[in-house]
């Protein structure tokens, strides 16, 4: 699933890049529900995601465009995500925090080791970033400018992440307080997805009904005492 969700990622950029002729690509954004990253057994497929995203703005520069617009994931939940919720108060609004290898070493994981966070499985760079209304989000954006996420141990070289201002800018934007630090696009997403309540006991209902051979009555709610 993790897969797919980052294959259609990447072929909506692409469709939106050919689709005509740099009018909408740099108008839009692409906001991932979760980091940019590719776990398990496929994680490999991380080095292609981030070249392919570099290529988008290679060729975009190169037509005398701004380049790859902002494209990031949102990531609700984990160490880091632990990690910005217990030090929120010690950010203030508007700032971002960045997030080089030897800080996530020393304040989240207290790991030993050489790799980097996220080596094997990330292609982007994580960043925490409080917004003017308070939100406190954690999310990755991919370096354009050459180079791997986890290149930087002490410090993030932030000029490979030219998006970084319209993606910071984007976040207080659309934020929503219908969840805790949501975004707008993320939270619509999963409404749309999702199947309503009384739909989905309702084919459940049916498929055991069928299953069980028996004739379909529709499901009744449960009496409220």
């Amino acid at each position: 699933m993790s897969v797919l969700e980052v294959l259609v990622l990447l072929w909506q950029i692409w469709i939106f890049r050919t689709a005509d002729s740099g009018r909408i690509l740099p108008k839009t954004a692409f906001i991932l529900d979760g980091a940019l990253a590719i776990s398990g057994r496929p994680a490999g497929l991380k080095r292609s995601a981030l070249r392919f995203l570099q290529s988008i703005n290679q060729l975009e520069l190169q037509s005398g465009r701004p380049g790859l617009p902002v494209v990031i994931g949102v990531e609700k939940t984990g160490a880091l995500a632990d990690h910005a919720e217990a030090i929120q108060e010690h950010i203030p609004r508007g700032y971002l925090l960045a997030l080089p290898d030897e800080y996530i070493r020393t304040q989240v994981q207290q790991r030993v080791g050489k790799r980097a966070y996220g080596y094997d499985t990330d292609f982007g760079r994580r960043f925490i970033y409080r917004t003017r209304d308070g939100r406190v989000i954690v999310f990755s954006i991919p370096p354009l400018h050459g180079g791997p996420p986890i290149d930087d141990a002490e410090s993030v070289d932030l000029s490979h992440y030219p998006a970084l201002d319209t993606a910071v800018s984007l976040l207080d934007r659309v934020g929503t307080l219908l969840y805790k630090n949501a975004v707008i696009p993320v939270a619509l997403a999963h409404s749309f997805a999702s199947l309503p309540l009384g739909t989905g006991s309702q084919v459940l209902t049916f498929l055991a009904q069928d299953h069980l051979g028996l004739p379909r009555q529709p499901a009744r709610p449960t009496p409220i005492m």
